[in-house]
């Protein structure tokens, strides 16, 4: 077989597809998988549970939600606040946050520094989200983090000031930072993700994953 025979008989990439639209007027908007439309009843559906204070079981149906779509931004931001609020656990707290933050990062590529469309709910959610992995940071102690988590949503917002100016006093013996400052682009799974250039412009020369991945083990019931 020739050259030209052999080249013609490979299979076509996959084509990635797009996940961001810009609009210039309007700023980008995120473009879910397919999924997320279909299961969109199904969270609603969660939602009334959790407006019913029902937290176990709206917990339970947005894990199985992800996993029919683990890229739908509003169950990891529910998880994410029911674990902070309600478990009071920052590690599963950050790893959905922090999934969906990632995940913006990776689809937005070279807008990740430029302003959202934020008229669209799922941009509102990616941003929300942003906003829950600076608190969660903040509780432990990671505030370097939650400044360069501050930076991008600054830029998703339009913010031209800095809305994390006022300085913190440095608690005594602080250890170092297990990672370096800055976020990560996300995988296809709540986990931290491979190392990505940060952008060329605004952006950390590196960033790194600062997600924790989240237990989707049911918790033991607790003796009362």
């Amino acid at each position: 077989m020739s050259n030209f025979d052999r080249n013609n008989s490979r299979q076509p990439l996959k084509k990635i597809p797009i996940r961001v639209k810009r609009d210039p007027s309007g700023g980008w908007t995120l473009i879910p998988p397919h999924c997320v439309f279909e299961l969109e009843p199904d969270m609603h559906d969660v939602e009334m549970l959790l407006k019913e204070g029902d937290f176990e079981e709206a917990r339970d149906a947005a894990l199985f939600i992800l996993e029919e779509c683990q890229d739908m931004t509003a169950a990891h931001l529910m998880l994410g606040k029911i674990a902070e609020k309600h478990m009071n656990d920052m590690t599963i707290a950050q790893g959905h946050y922090g999934y969906v933050f990632e995940m913006t990062l990776k689809w937005l590529g070279d807008l990740s520094m430029a302003p959202m469309n934020q008229a669209e709910k799922i941009n509102r959610t990616s941003a929300e989200c942003a906003e829950g992995l600076i608190r969660v940071l903040d509780k432990k102690g990671q505030e370097d983090m939650a400044d360069q988590v501050a930076r991008y949503l600054d830029a998703w917002k339009g913010q031209t000031t800095p809305q994390r100016q006022a300085p913190r006093p440095e608690p005594a013996q602080r250890p170092a930072p297990r990672l370096a400052p800055g976020p990560d682009s996300g995988n296809a799974r709540p986990r931290p993700a491979q190392g990505q250039s940060g952008p060329s412009t605004g952006g950390p020369p590196k960033r790194r994953p600062m997600l924790a991945k989240p237990n989707r083990n049911r918790p033991k019931p607790t003796d009362s």
